[in-house]
């Protein structure tokens, strides 16, 4: 199973700044026509399956913004729309950060 770690940054209430691991496995343990997204914010454990990394970003960060945290990472920005290419490049054209 091929994972992939990135360091994301995270703000919190629009001020306050963290960092968080997030790891990206092309193939999710129990569904191989699937990829993951894994990580923990405070203390919370998040899972997120998707057939793409895009999509799983976006999905990611309208979890957070629920809760007053905006991810900062070029996949998760509300304003990108990669094209058929890019979503068969895998998650290197979506998680580079971004404003670091």
């Amino acid at each position: 199973m091929e994972v992939e770690k990135k360091i994301v940054k995270l703000l919190l209430n629009k001020e306050k700044s963290t960092f968080v691991d997030l790891f990206l496995y092309v193939e999710a343990p129990d569904n191989e026509e699937m990829l993951l997204i894994e990580t923990t914010i405070n203390g919370e454990k998040i899972n997120l399956k998707s057939e793409n990394f895009f999509s799983a970003l976006q999905t990611l960060r309208k979890e957070l913004e629920n809760i007053n945290i905006q991810i900062v990472c070029n996949g998760a920005a509300r304003k990108v729309y990669p094209s058929p290419m890019q979503m068969s490049m895998g998650s290197r054209s979506f998680c580079n950060t971004r404003g670091l």
